[in-house]
């Protein structure tokens, strides 16, 4: 799936998520069920509040749920 389809797939309200990776490699959701602009504006808050610590924060789509 291509990056345009990814965005516009979650661009509806509530269609984004804010993800953390330790250092350790773990990932874990941070935020859940966003705008897109209220994922991206959460993201940068956190990345401000964790400042050096070996850690990411990014917004991103969230993934289409699968249908049986």
């Amino acid at each position: 799936m291509q990056a345009t389809e990814n965005k516009e797939k979650g661009s509806a309200k509530g269609g984004w998520r804010v993800i953390r990776q330790d250092d350790n490699g773990v990932k874990y959701t941070e935020a859940d069920n966003l705008s897109e602009t209220a994922a991206q504006e959460f993201a940068q808050r956190r990345q401000t509040q964790i400042g050096d610590h070996k850690q990411t924060i990014w917004a991103e789509p969230k993934p289409p749920v699968p249908r049986p």
